[in-house]
């Protein structure tokens, strides 16, 4: 659905896509009518089932000259009913049970053929005026513009030269860009194939510096906080009160409490030391 949508039916790429898809599968009416239901809207799907019709009921008169496809499992002659999955033959067991192989792969065909050679309703966008859109992807719009000339240009040689000459000249700026960078001899121009290298390569560069611009920045870290220590590069080393002079003697080498001059210190404070004058105080009787 996602690829009918976006190509349209009448889209190479749609069409070869639906082909592939059936190819190698046995399917009976009955499965043919709920894929081409899901792939239609409920007037699309009424103009498939009378296409298909009409298609099959002219197929009916040859396959009933060959003997491959002239009668069901049973022996009895292959009517419409059988190959439209109608009347007593609704069934998709009965369908599959008694519905040769070489009759269904015919049915099938023709359901394909209905599907793809519906026109659209309503009047078609004339191929000059089919313009690559902004963000569209170059093929993607060479599909389009293939299935409007497909349908509007009658003569099946000059189709190729039209696409060319309007792939070119309707493309967006980026893909003109692309193609008008393409080395070509005065008077020549470029072909389909090399336009559409040419648009796709463009793309894939834009969108490369597109994402590495949206590349989040990585967070710059100060360098003082994960600088790596060097072996040459000394570590601090924590001074301890020992390292330092004590203040009594000017020495270093040990505590306070070990100071040589720490017990004349105290006997100069025990008598009376530091008062005024320097006089030791008496005590009075």
């Amino acid at each position: 659905m996602k690829t009918l949508r976006e190509y349209g039916r009448d889209s190479p790429y749609f069409q070869g896509l639906l082909e592939s898809s059936l190819a190698g599968q046995v399917v009976v009416p009955y499965d043919l009518k709920q894929l081409f239901r899901c792939l239609s809207n409920k007037t699309e799907f009424k103009l498939w089932q009378s296409t298909w019709k009409d298609l099959l009921g002219r197929s009916l008169p040859s396959m009933l000259r060959d003997p491959v496809t002239a009668t069901d499992n049973g022996g009895d002659p292959i009517t419409l009913d059988h190959l439209m999955g109608e009347g007593e033959w609704k069934s998709a067991s009965d369908q599959a049970e008694n519905i040769p192989e070489g009759v269904l792969e015919l049915v099938k065909e023709k359901a394909r053929v209905a599907f793809c050679e519906m026109r659209p309703a309503g009047p078609l966008q004339p191929y000059d005026e089919i313009l690559q859109g902004p963000t569209e992807p170059f093929v993607a719009f060479v599909e389009r513009l293939t299935a409007a000339i497909e349908q509007q240009v009658a003569r099946v040689g000059a189709r190729e030269d039209i696409l060319e000459e309007m792939a070119a000249k309707n493309a967006n700026e980026e893909s003109r860009d692309a193609i008008l960078r393409i080395p070509k001899a005065p008077g020549e121009h470029p072909t389909l194939d090399e336009m559409l290298k040419a648009a796709s390569a463009m793309a894939a560069t834009t969108r490369t510096r597109t994402l590495q611009r949206k590349k989040p920045a990585m967070p710059k870290i100060a360098a003082a906080t994960h600088q790596e220590r060097t072996s040459n590069q000394p570590r601090p080393v924590k001074k301890t009160p020992m390292d330092r002079p004590y203040f009594l003697c000017g020495q270093r080498g040990h505590w306070s409490s070990q100071c040589p001059k720490k017990a004349e210190f105290d006997n100069f404070l025990k008598k009376g030391g530091g008062g005024k004058g320097g006089t030791p105080n008496t005590q009075k009787n």
